[in-house]
């Protein structure tokens, strides 16, 4: 993705707000690398909502390993949290030292 900042970042984070559930996770997960600071952790935070929201487990697993390696603090156990909660062992299992800080 090339480098966003300004309006044209402002307009992909609106446009990733109209999808849903892990399209916006998705999005978000992208975008997010473009910022910084409190506006990082505000689009992480809505992320990581959508992702959660996901009905599909193969989908809410994708959707939290694309967020997971920009997570920090609250954000990240939340992510974590949600990994036991997923049905199926083989999403629970996926990549858990990717997640994990370093």
């Amino acid at each position: 993705m090339p480098q966003l900042s300004g309006d044209l970042l402002a307009r992909a984070l609106d446009a990733a707000q109209t999808l849903r559930d892990y399209g916006q996770a998705k999005a978000i997960a992208a975008l997010a690398r473009h910022l910084d600071g409190e506006a990082k952790a505000q689009a992480l935070a809505h992320g990581l909502d959508a992702a959660l929201a996901s009905a599909n487990a193969r989908d809410r697993t994708e959707a939290l390993e694309a967020l997971a390696p920009q997570l920090s603090g609250d954000l990240l156990v939340r992510a974590l949290d949600a990994v036991p909660a997923l049905r199926h062992r083989q999403y629970r299992s996926r990549r858990w030292r990717h997640w994990l800080p370093t």
